[in-house]
């Protein structure tokens, strides 16, 4: 892969996490846990393009970090690079799932939620589903996303010139991410914004570090900075 080409890449994965998370800290937020269910419900259904919008963002940062994790599977050395591909494997798995929690919010959460309001039954259902959609996206696709990095991260830091303080942020990064899962599967609503908040303060720097800090190196034999 050219170095032009890996450099579209790591800033296409920045930029386009960098556009979700706005959307997410934003607008997102109004309609997900911890918020009140009424405030939820009444944000989804009266801002339904911002909603699909800002979703749709976040299916395009998912299929970024496929390209991104590609790239990095492909500087593994050769006896590494079939663990790299399992990585990136999990990680096209992960996108499904996300994909279609996505997907699925985008076309059947505004309507939903606008039925919520009127009626108790479809309250319910809203419910069932908004649990569905943690568990897919930031439970399973999260999951996925995490132990793929952790894979990269592992064959990654065994070389003898990988940047210590480089290996130290993957470390943070990667539990910071399954921290995120764990309150997803657990429904712990109140502390996942905090731990998404800390897990995105750290990806995204991460991406342009990994990126400018291993990624776009020609010369892997020498020690980095």
């Amino acid at each position: 892969m050219n170095p032009k080409t890996r450099l579209r890449i790591i800033w296409f994965a920045f930029v386009a996490h960098l556009i979700s998370v706005l959307f997410l800290a934003l607008a997102l937020a109004k309609g997900l846990p911890p918020n009140a269910l009424p405030d939820r419900l009444t944000f989804i259904s009266t801002q339904p393009t911002l909603w699909q919008i800002g979703w749709f963002s976040w299916m395009v940062a998912a299929f970024s970090l496929v390209l991104y994790f590609f790239l990095w599977a492909e500087k593994l050395p050769h006896e590494n690079k079939k663990w790299g591909y399992l990585a990136v494997a999990l990680t096209i798995a992960a996108v499904l799932s996300d994909w279609i929690g996505e997907s699925l919010t985008i076309t059947i959460a505004p309507r939903l939620a606008a039925l919520a309001l009127e009626g108790e039954t479809f309250r319910q259902l809203y419910i069932i589903w908004e649990n569905i959609f943690l568990v897919l996206t930031s439970g399973l696709a999260n999951l996925l996303y995490t132990i793929g990095g952790i894979i990269l991260t592992y064959y990654t830091v065994k070389h003898p010139y990988f940047p210590k303080w480089l290996a130290a942020l993957n470390y943070l990064l990667w539990t910071a991410a399954l921290l995120l899962s764990f309150a997803a599967y657990l429904s712990l609503t109140s502390w996942i914004p905090v731990i998404s908040g800390l897990t995105f303060a750290l990806l995204l720097p991460w991406f342009l570090l990994m990126g400018y800090g291993w990624l776009l190196l020609e010369n892997l034999n020498e020690p980095q900075l």
